[in-house]
């Protein structure tokens, strides 16, 4: 790819989702409560609908994913034979940690063990609340946040890095398809359409986070310091993140995104060091 190429936009990638993206903005901002209820319904509807494909898809993954650790594909290097790792052990961990649980992790950490915890499904016969109760809700937690979801990201994370390191594709995400479908395809109507709809899901799914994030922030503020909550605080909180987010994604992995991800693992295991020196880790 040339640097003329990395500078253009290709309209049918980025403009459907952007326009789509526009106006759910906008009909969120016109009715906020109706588009609230009629998002919580249809995410109700799926997850009620299509839970057990989920359930079915990560498991079968993970179990994919296992056969190809240890099998002669385990073994299959990403950029060729003589190819090297271009940052450390340590950074790529780092990196991997923040980028795939980060601001999730910090929120439903808590909010999901305490929920499962007193908020059982009734056909499990457990009391809520009681020591087996706590037992399925930190074994719940351990399998939503542990081999489920980075099995979800392996998946397309390998046939990617395939792609474009081995084959020499694009760094697009329908690049993952070259080698099913071949070239032509990947780079062709069919891989613009897979890019355009991963381009509106991961747009969702980042405001999505953002938005978890910038609610705990303002709580802790509030908390800790007694600023009141409020949608300036929100707004401020969320250019803050924007802001940095941005500049360490124009850095790049080797500066912006290596040194913050450093630095928040690094957080994350002082936090989880503190938790078990001070609080009751027995009970």
């Amino acid at each position: 790819m040339s640097n003329n190429d990395k500078k253009n936009i290709r309209p049918w990638v980025f403009w459907p989702p952007a326009i789509l993206m526009g106006i759910i903005m906008l009909v969120s901002l016109v009715n906020e409560e109706a588009f609230a209820t009629m998002m919580t319904t249809l995410y109700y509807l799926v997850a009620d609908k299509f839970g057990w494909l989920f359930m079915i898809a990560v498991f079968s993954m993970t179990i994919f994913l296992a056969i190809v650790l240890f099998s002669p594909m385990g073994r299959i290097r990403m950029g060729g034979k003589n190819a090297r790792p271009q940052i450390k052990t340590w950074n790529y961990f780092a990196m991997s940690l923040c980028a795939g649980i980060a601001i999730g992790i910090l929120f439903w950490g808590v909010a999901q063990p305490l929920d499962h915890f007193f908020n059982l499904p009734e056909s499990l016969g457990i009391e809520s609340g009681s020591r087996m109760a706590g037992l399925w809700s930190m074994a719940s937690c351990i399998m939503f946040w542990t081999f489920s979801p980075y099995a979800l990201y392996l998946i397309s994370g390998i046939a990617i890095g395939y792609a474009v390191y081995n084959m020499n594709q694009p760094f697009t995400v329908s690049a993952g398809l070259a080698p099913l479908l071949g070239s032509k395809y990947s780079q062709g109507w069919v891989g613009q359409l897979v890019d355009a709809i991963c381009l509106f899901s991961i747009a969702g799914c980042v405001a999505a986070s953002i938005g978890m994030g910038v609610m705990q922030l303002g709580a802790g503020l509030n908390t800790l310091m007694g600023i009141p909550v409020s949608n300036i605080l929100w707004a401020i909180l969320a250019l803050v993140i924007i802001f940095a987010y941005t500049l360490s994604s124009y850095t790049g992995i080797k500066r912006g995104i290596r040194v913050l991800s450093d630095v928040n693992t690094k957080i994350f295991f002082v936090l989880l060091i503190y938790v078990f020196i001070v609080v009751p880790t027995v009970y």
